[in-house]
C-alpha cells in the first residue's frame, strides 16, 4: 500500500457517499435498499460512528462502528462495539485497505475506551488475519406450524400491551444472565424489537403466569409461506410450550416459523419431530481490543484466586503484544506488562474465544491453541475465563 491515503471519521455531509459505497457491495446497486438505513438509524446517531479511507482517487472504503454494552452475567457489563457495512470499492480492492481501516479503528476503540469488538463476516479467514476468530455458535430453526403441539400452557398467552413493557425487559435481563454477550439494551433499541413502523408491524405475545411473565416472542414481516421471529426469549419450559402452541394457532397466517437460537436452547428437550429443521452455525466473529482492561472489568467468585504470566500474540494491537502478569482474588483482576518468563502463551484470537465463551480454554489447549509450561498456571487462567457460553441478539 504505498499510495498514501487518509483514514478518518465521515462528515456528516460525506454520508450518502458512503452510503452508496454500501449499497454496491451489499445490494448490488438496488437504490431502493437505501430506504432501510434511515430506520436502522433513527434513534441510533449517538452510537454510530462511521469511518471513511481516501486515496488520491477519492473515497474508496467505509465502515460503521455501533457502541454497545455487553452483558457478561453478574453484574459485569464490558463497552464494546459492532463493526458493520464495511465496503471497500472493487477496482480499489487488493491494496489492504479493509485492514488499514480496521486496525485504525482498534486504536479509536481503545482510545474510547471500547474493550471488545464483534462482527457479522463475510468471510472468515479475512477477519481472522487481523485477530478475529468466531465466538458464538448458533441454531436456526424452521418449523412447520401446522406440527407444533397445542397444550395447556398455551391459555396463558396473550397479546403484549405498552404496560408490559418493563416486565418484557427484566424477563430479557433474567435469560441475558445466562450467557456472555448479550446485549444491554436502550429505549432506542427496545424500540426497534417492540415497535411498529410506517412499513412493518411487530407483533408481541407474553406468557404470563401468577402476575409473572415468563417469556415474550415478536412476530415479524414475512408472508403466507414463511415469518421470521425476531425475538423468542423464555426463562421457563412452561413458557417456551405455551408460546409454541400460540405458534400453532397461527398456522392459518403462515406455513413456517424461523428464529434464530442458542447453541444450548431447550426445545429440543420439549419439543422434536421430523419436520423441524434445525442449521447449525457460526455467525459472528469477536476479538479482544484491550486485552489488561477487559481482564480488569471481570468479576470473579470472590471464593477463587490464582495468578499466572500470559503470553499474547497479538500484531495488529501492538498494545496487547508481549507478557502479562495476571492475578485475581477477593473479586478483582489486576492486571500489569511483565518481563518474567510466561507460563501460558496463545494468540489474541484464541484468547478471544475463551473470553467469549466460544471454546473453553480446555478445548483450545486441545486444539494446540495455547501452549501450557505451568499447570497451576493453566488452572488458574481457566477458573478466571470459563463460564456460560456466548449469545449475541443486538444490532448489527
Amino acid at each position: 500500500m504505498a499510495e498514501a491515503i487518509e483514514i478518518r471519521r465521515l462528515a456528516e455531509e460525506e454520508f450518502p457517499e458512503g452510503d452508496l459505497l454500501w449499497l454496491q457491495s451489499f445490494e448490488r446497486g438496488y437504490l431502493n435498499r437505501l430506504e432501510v438505513l434511515p430506520e436502522y438509524r433513527i434513534g441510533l446517531e449517538h452510537r454510530i460512528t462511521r469511518f471513511g479511507l481516501w486515496d488520491g482517487l477519492g473515497m474508496q472504503a467505509t465502515c460503521q462502528m455501533y457502541d454497545v454494552s455487553l452483558s457478561f452475567g453478574s453484574g459485569v457489563i464490558l463497552p464494546a462495539t459492532v463493526i458493520s457495512s464495511i465496503s471497500c470499492a472493487p477496482a480499489a480492492r487488493g491494496r489492504g485497505y479493509g485492514g488499514a481501516v480496521l486496525k485504525y479503528m482498534l486504536g479509536h476503540m481503545r482510545e474510547a475506551g471500547q474493550v471488545l469488538t464483534i462482527l457479522s463476516p463475510f468471510n472468515y479467514a479475512y477477519y481472522r488475519k487481523f485477530g478475529w476468530d468466531w465466538i458464538k455458535v448458533s441454531r436456526t430453526y424452521r418449523v412447520l406450524s401446522r406440527v407444533l403441539p397445542v397444550g395447556p400452557e398455551t391459555d396463558h398467552v396473550r397479546a403484549a400491551t405498552s404496560a408490559d413493557r418493563s416486565d418484557i425487559k427484566a424477563t430479557y435481563e433474567q435469560f441475558s444472565s445466562r450467557y456472555r454477550g448479550m446485549a444491554v439494551r436502550d429505549e432506542a433499541e427496545w424500540n426497534l424489537i417492540l415497535s411498529s413502523n410506517k412499513v412493518r408491524v411487530s407483533y408481541v405475545y407474553v406468557f404470563e403466569i401468577d402476575d409473572m411473565i415468563e417469556g415474550y416472542l415478536v412476530v415479524r414481516e414475512g408472508g403466507p409461506d414463511e415469518t421470521y421471529l425476531p425475538e423468542f426469549i423464555t426463562v421457563t419450559p412452561r413458557a417456551l410450550r405455551g408460546l409454541l402452541g400460540l405458534l400453532r394457532r397461527l398456522e392459518t397466517q403462515t406455513n413456517l416459523f424461523y428464529w434464530y437460537a442458542p447453541e444450548n436452547d431447550g426445545l429440543w428437550s420439549h419439543f422434536l419431530h421430523r419436520e423441524i429443521y434445525t442449521n447449525v452455525w457460526v455467525d459472528f466473529q469477536g476479538r479482544v481490543v484491550d486485552l489488561a482492561a477487559s481482564l480488569q472489568f471481570l468479576k470473579p467468585d470472590p471464593t477463587i484466586s490464582g495468578s499466572l504470566t500470559l503470553h499474547i500474540e497479538d500484531s495488529c494491537a501492538p498494545w496487547n503484544q508481549g507478557i502479562w502478569d495476571l492475578s485475581f482474588a477477593n473479586g478483582v483482576v489486576a492486571v500489569r506488562s511483565t518481563t518474567k518468563e510466561a507460563q501460558v502463551s496463545m494468540d489474541i484470537q484464541a484468547f478471544s474465544q475463551a473470553f467469549f465463551g466460544g471454546l473453553p480454554l480446555t478445548s483450545l489447549r486441545e486444539q494446540r491453541r495455547v501452549e501450557v509450561a505451568s499447570e497451576p498456571a493453566f488452572h488458574a487462567l481457566r477458573s478466571l475465563l470459563d463460564g456460560p457460553p456466548m449469545w449475541y441478539n443486538g444490532p448489527l
